[in-house]
Order: C-alpha cells, then structure tokens, then sequence
C-alpha cells in the first residue's frame, strides 16, 4: 500500500470517501466536475481565483473556485484544449487541431486568433502566451499571437520531438527526441543544438519514445518521462539540468504509472499523478526519493490522470482527472499547497521543508 502524506489528506477539499459526502468545493479547494473528458488542458486565471478550460459538452467554461459557479460560454468546439498561456490580454486556449482562441481577461467571451489549419502534432505555448509552435512530421507552424492579426508560417524540419515545451521566458523550446536527447529549438528559425545526450543512459531495452517533458520555473533543468512497453515495466521519469551535472532519476515503483509529472514552485520537488487509481506521489530532486503519494479522487471516479498544474500565487495544486464517460467529464482536484513550501530554499540551508511538513496544512 503506498504510502500517505497525512499532511495533505487531512485538510485536502477533494480528499472525500465517497462523493456521497457530499464532497463539495470550500474555499477554493475541492472537487471541480464537469470537465472535458480525455486529456483536454485547463489552467488558472492570472489571479488564481478561476479555473478555465472546457466543459463535458464542449463549451469553453470559467469555474470560480470560491462557490463552484461556472460562467459557460456559448462557443464550442469538439477539439481538446493541447496548450495554454496568460498574457496581459488574458488566456491563449490553443486547441489540438492547431485553432487558437483567447479568452479576454476584461470579458467573458473568446475570439479566435488563427482559424484550425487542421494539423496535429505537438502543441507548445509560452507562458505568457505571446506564440504557439505546432509540430508535426517534417512540418512546423508558427505564429506570433501578439501580433494585430495573427497568421501561421510553415516551416520545413527534419527532427521530429515527441515531447516539447517553451522554457518560461519563451526565448526556446526545449524538446526530447526519439533517442531521448534533450534539445533547444530556436522559434522562429527551428534550428536545433543538442544539450544533453546522456539523460537516458543505462535506460533498459523496452521504452519507448519521450512522452512528456516539462521545464523548471529557472529554465535550467527539465523532467522528462518514458514509458515501458512491458506490461509490468516501470515508468522512468528523469530529472535533466540542462548545462551539465547529474542526472537524477525519480524512484518510482513498479504500480505507480503517472501521466502526468510537474516542477513543484520551489524546484526543489516534483509531483506526479497516476494513470490508474488516482495516486499522486511528491519527489525530492535531489536524490529522487519519494515523499509519499495522496489521492486525488476515488479509484471508480478516477481512470487517467491528465495534467498537474500550479495556480499563480503558489498557493493550490490542481490535478484533472477523467473516466473516459462524456456522462461524468474529468474532475479537476485542487488542494492547498503549504506556504513554507512556496519559497525556494534558501541558499545557505538547503533541508528539505518537505521532511518538515506539519501535521496539517495551514
């Protein structure tokens, strides 16, 4: 039985034996439903009060984590919501099918910034939410989004990433390739430059390709998780600085199949959620142990485990997860995150706060 970070159980919204319990959101912490089922993307407001993506019947939706309430729009559409971004003008919700839309942060309505070019592949977003990058085989789209009218540039590559992501300042790409290699990718020109070579050696015979890779707050280190083929395999999720130094690999058990891996705020600690059984498991980076895993939702209510997503203050982790039924749509689970975990450590005591966590959170 894994173990139970009791810190997070005790005073965690979502942690409800049954739904029954009447496992209503309070304080901005709970069980949000409703949401698009499979892997669509949801992000918080620049204020952390919302949380924004779409709903089971394909509407784009706001649901204010104070009450639940839920301002849903009349646009819909049937794509997932691939990638996101906050800028000053408000949310990017930048959809599979490479279709880009904007929810304006001084009103309750999106307007389309590039119509679907209907081209799939992966779908990265700066923070900030000022371009989108889609890749796919031998092809790239690119588009500035701060521009008065927007428009797609179609670019001819020759190295396909199966896991990519903007670095926070937006100023490169960092993607992972089918040999596991880590590399920076310019976005205007896609010229590439390999950084790391070695983030998967000694990896056993039997993986496949990078499935996620996401980068730390700081920009210099990422995470990056391969899945076995073996029904029994272990997923293997590594922790990569980019300008050289150890790599670290997260000890993850054998029954443990995340879906989804994050930087926690303090880049100090990673935090996964699980594929099946709805565990989420909290890692120290620097030797790759694990801290204890938590439930996000209950086993029947919970199939697959799709994002794990800081809010903007620090303050609450959320983790979506879905059952696969259009009936029931994801959940989207927020709790607390411990304010003496917010801050990075400081440079002269570098202890684990995570070893110090109270008995409840505060």
């Amino acid at each position: 039985m894994p173990g139970s970070l009791g810190w997070m159980g005790d005073t965690c919204g979502p942690c409800f034996d049954r739904r029954a319990d009447g496992g209503t959101p309070a304080g901005g912490f709970g069980q949000f439903g409703g949401w698009s089922q499979y892997a669509s993307q949801f992000t918080f407001t620049a204020d952390s009060r919302h949380l924004v993506g779409k709903n089971r019947t394909g509407a784009f939706w706001k649901v204010d984590r104070a009450d639940d309430t839920a301002t849903t729009l009349k646009r819909k559409t049937t794509n997932l919501v691939a990638a996101t971004g906050r800028g000053d003008a408000g949310i990017v919700l930048a959809m599979s099918d490479s279709g880009v839309f904007r929810w304006r942060a001084d009103r309750d309505e999106v307007e389309q910034l590039l119509p679907s070019r209907h081209m799939w592949g992966r779908v990265a977003v700066p923070p900030d939410g000022s371009r989108i990058t889609v890749f796919n085989y031998q092809q790239t789209l690119t588009a500035n989004l701060t521009a008065p009218q927007p428009k797609y540039a179609t670019r001819a590559t020759t190295t396909f990433y199966f896991a990519v992501q903007y670095a926070p300042n937006g100023s490169r790409l960092l993607g992972a390739n089918n040999q596991g290699e880590i590399c920076a990718v310019h976005p205007d020109t896609m010229a590439s430059t390999v950084l790391r070579r070695d983030a998967f050696d000694g990896l056993p015979n039997g993986y496949g390709p990078p499935t996620e890779l996401v980068v730390a707050a700081d920009g210099e280190s990422v995470l990056v998780r391969r899945d076995s083929y073996l029904a029994r395999g272990r997923t293997a999720i590594r922790h990569v600085p980019l300008a050289g130094g150890k790599v670290v690999e997260l000890r993850v058990p054998d029954w443990h199949k995340p879906a989804a891996i994050a930087y926690a705020p303090d880049g100090q600690h990673a935090v996964t959620a699980e594929a099946e059984g709805g565990w989420v498991g909290f890692w120290e980076l620097a030797n790759g142990k694990s801290l204890g895993f938590v439930r996000a939702v209950l086993e029947d209510t919970a199939w697959r485990g799709g994002q794990v997503e800081f809010a903007p203050d620090g303050r609450a982790l959320a983790v979506s997860y879905n059952t696969g039924h259009g009936t029931h749509g994801s959940t989207v689970a927020v709790w607390p995150w411990p304010t003496r975990w917010r801050r990075p450590p400081s440079r002269t005591g570098r202890k684990s706060v995570l070893r110090q966590a109270p008995a409840r959170l505060r």
